[in-house]
């Protein structure tokens, strides 16, 4: 049994050991607390302690809504009329709809935050966005690669150019995230590296040619 397939009786995984059961539990728990929407989110706090503006947590509220909460909202609409099959998006078909979303509610969103000279920081956050959620769905058209890892290391990449090495905690992160991902069968190594490195060269652009 796959340790992120459906259990059939009152143990959570129940043809595992014990020890292989908290292992899971463990993996489960990395993937859930670190998933995209609240990497995002956690990634807009740092940006909104940075900028400490009004203007600045406007926009990122409007961020928040509109990148995040906005697309969790209809991926969960998803799940309850039974098109995707869980929140994580498991298969690349069912990524597909829920990125055409996203791509026009942040599209939309970093476009009037251009228009209206928001912060830097805030404007780095919604081009990184944009130019992501065109990349993961040119790729997802034909390959599935890991958003947990290219969220987690768009966070730690953004710290690094922030904080410097003090913020290296953030790189191990993104080993942590990829290795849950691994073990729970959801992605292979190479598109845990993939998505990875997709997130650090996205900041990398954006900060180079803002």
């Amino acid at each position: 049994m796959k340790a992120n397939a459906v259990p059939t009786d009152s143990s959570p995984f129940p043809s595992l050991s014990r020890d292989d059961q908290t292992i899971t539990f463990i993996a489960n728990s990395i993937s859930n607390v670190f998933c995209p929407p609240l990497v995002g989110l956690m990634t807009l706090l740092l940006i909104g302690g940075l900028v400490s503006s009004a203007s600045g947590w406007f926009w990122l509220t409007l961020f928040a809504i509109t990148t995040l909460a906005l697309p969790s909202a209809y991926i969960l609409l998803l799940v309850h009329s039974g098109k995707v099959s869980d929140i994580h998006l498991p298969f690349r078909s069912e990524r597909i709809r829920p990125l055409c979303f996203m791509l026009l509610t942040t599209t939309t969103v970093a476009l009037a935050a251009r228009w209206y000279n928001a912060p830097n920081l805030v404007l780095l956050i919604g081009y990184a966005t944009v130019i992501q959620t065109v990349l993961v769905l040119l790729i997802t058209l034909r390959w599935k690669i890991s958003l947990h890892c290219l969220a987690a290391a768009e966070l730690a990449t953004i710290c690094l150019y922030v904080f410097g090495l003090p913020a290296l905690l953030s790189v191990f992160m993104v080993f942590v995230i990829a290795w849950s991902r691994l073990y729970l069968h959801r992605h292979t190594f190479y598109q845990t590296v993939v998505g990875s490195l997709l997130g650090v060269l996205i900041i990398w652009f954006v900060v180079q040619y803002q």
